[in-house]
């Protein structure tokens, strides 16, 4: 099960492991803490003196369920029509790139000027020539359809090792905490969810009737009744965690966002930690990847840039696309179609209602959720929040989650050479959508109570992307509302048309969807699927 995309989500995760783990072990609570604090070893090594201690027992142990990631296309026989490939992001690219190895001819179609999609690297951010991500940033251990991808392009993954020093902190009420007070106090609600998670997946991992009941209730309702007993601003960090997470309010959200988070599955061991305090990044950012891709498919596979799509018919064996173009309007004509851009693009397209769709799926397109969220990078003279100077319990990694309005900060500098440092703040909700560049300073001013002395070190370097504004986007990625966990979001990446119209991009992922590893994923997946019509399971007749 992913992690998270934020580096406090993913810590947020660990904690409700640990608080779980500590219910089924109370009377080794001391040793833990002990060892915890005694840890700046690292987490493997933390494991292995719970294995030294003999507490590495199955019972109370934590494994999140198995997750496979779509196996590469094998080359076949290669030939056939020319397949038309909606979408130069990642998936799109990464489909392109497959088919060109099985032989397949196809062409590539974006709206845009730009490949990538919404992995976006700043390059030369500051004077240092830091870069920051405007869009994709992480790469979990367990992301290995992205890895796998970087191997074979030459684009190295760079590991981020957890810092000598500084930790999470949390600011609400305006007060600084520590996990060492966050996770006794997660214990009582632990209890519940995971009583509550038990038997929402059958022994095929497909939801169950139970499952769906979770699904109809809202995230917001579900941490009203099942916070009762729980201090207050552990309850609100539960809510600013899965605002910015999945970047809509708790109210709109299905619970089973927060139900998937913690598996009580015994089979596997014990696993409290994961593996997110070893988180990685493409090496000199994101958008290394998507361009290793566009060079590779230079020279034979066509990528016609600023093609945005605006109308799609059935004409008998045929799709027929229609795109605006710098030149007017242009129209192509294409038997298989693999569509990779977000269904927030494709339900504003002429004719999408027309098409002889299963009836879930059209109601995907139209309905599916996606996150309001917005980056925002400030620029510092130093990375002051790991400075001992500063008045905080504790020397921060510059990791922040807080009930004031700018939400969540990590820093985006650890790992790059020079002394700068850039912060991002990260938005999502209600209170990202209308964020506009005059806010900066409004923000920027609430980072002074979390770290103090911090405005001095301001270098006035700054970035935005707003992706709900984002014309090519709009929106962050999939955030399944209330009752579409077990509806609509199964069917996103299901084949149509009999196998002519093909589904990739992020939010056919399942698991993985909101990833760029998702992305990856499916593009390995919809590839196969033209390949190998026959090895889908999840072709659909017209």
């Amino acid at each position: 099960m992913p992690l998270g995309r934020t580096p406090l989500f993913r810590k947020l995760t660990q904690t409700v492991r640990q608080a779980h783990w500590l219910n089924h072990h109370p009377q080794h609570r001391a040793f833990f803490f002990e060892a915890q604090e005694a840890s700046r070893v690292s987490r493997r090594d933390f494991v292995r003196m719970l294995s030294a201690a003999g507490l590495l027992t199955a019972a109370g142990g934590l494994v999140p369920r198995i997750v496979r990631g779509a196996a590469s296309p094998t080359p076949g026989p290669g030939g056939g029509d020319p397949v038309a490939i909606l979408g130069a992001g990642l998936a799109g690219l990464t489909a392109a790139y497959r088919l060109l190895k099985a032989g397949t001819p196809c062409e590539i179609f974006e709206g845009s000027d730009r490949t990538g999609g919404r992995v976006f690297t700043k390059t030369d951010f500051n004077s240092d020539g830091m870069f920051c991500e405007l869009g994709g940033e992480l790469v979990d251990s367990d992301h290995n359809d992205l890895c796998k991808l970087a191997l074979e392009l030459g684009v190295e993954i760079q590991e981020l090792k957890k810092e000598d020093n500084g930790v999470d902190l949390y600011f609400f009420g305006g007060k600084h905490y520590s996990d060492k007070q966050l996770i006794p106090l997660f214990e009582p609600f632990a209890r519940r969810l995971a009583a509550d998670q038990e038997g929402i997946y059958d022994a095929e991992e497909n939801f169950t009737p139970k499952a769906a009941k979770f699904d109809r209730i809202s995230l917001g309702q579900y941490l009203t009744e099942a916070g009762k007993g729980v201090e207050k601003w552990v309850m609100d960090l539960l809510r600013v965690a899965y605002t910015i997470e999945y970047g809509r309010d708790a109210d709109q959200q299905s619970s089973l966002n927060l139900l998937t988070l913690l598996v009580a599955d015994t089979s596997g061991g014990f696993q409290v930690f994961g593996e997110s305090d070893e988180s990685k990044r493409v090496k000199g950012g994101s958008s290394s990847l998507p361009n290793a891709l566009a060079k590779a498919l230079e020279g034979k596979v066509t990528i016609h840039q600023r093609h945005q799509l605006v109308k799609i018919e059935q004409n008998g064996s045929n799709l027929s696309l229609n795109f605006e173009t710098e030149g007017g309007t242009k129209s192509v004509k294409f038997c298989r179609v693999i569509c990779a851009i977000p269904f927030t693009m494709l339900r504003q397209v002429e004719g999408i209602k027309a098409l002889a769709l299963g009836r879930k799926k059209q109601e995907a397109i139209a309905q599916l959720g996606y996150g309001n969220n917005a980056k925002v990078m400030y620029g510092f003279t130093e990375r002051w929040w790991r400075n001992p100077a500063v008045k905080l319990p504790a020397v921060s990694n510059g990791s922040i989650l807080t009930d004031l309005p700018l939400q969540c900060t990590w820093e985006s500098s650890r790992g790059q050479a020079g002394v700068s440092g850039i912060l991002t703040n990260f938005l999502g909700g209600s209170g990202a959508k209308p964020f506009t560049t005059e806010r900066f300073d409004k923000f920027r001013d609430q980072l002074g109570p979390v770290f103090p002395g911090i405005a001095e070190k301001f270098d006035g370097k700054r970035a935005l992307m707003n992706w709900p504004e984002y014309k090519f986007a709009r929106g962050s990625y999939t955030c399944p509302l209330v009752g579409q966990c077990t509806t609509l979001l199964e069917v996103a990446g299901e084949t149509e048309l009999d196998g002519r119209l093909v589904f990739a991009g992020e939010h056919t992922a399942g698991e993985f969807s909101g990833f760029m590893n998702g992305a990856v994923q499916s593009g390995n997946r919809a590839a196969q699927e033209i390949l190998e019509p026959s090895t889908s399971q999840r072709v659909k007749a017209a």
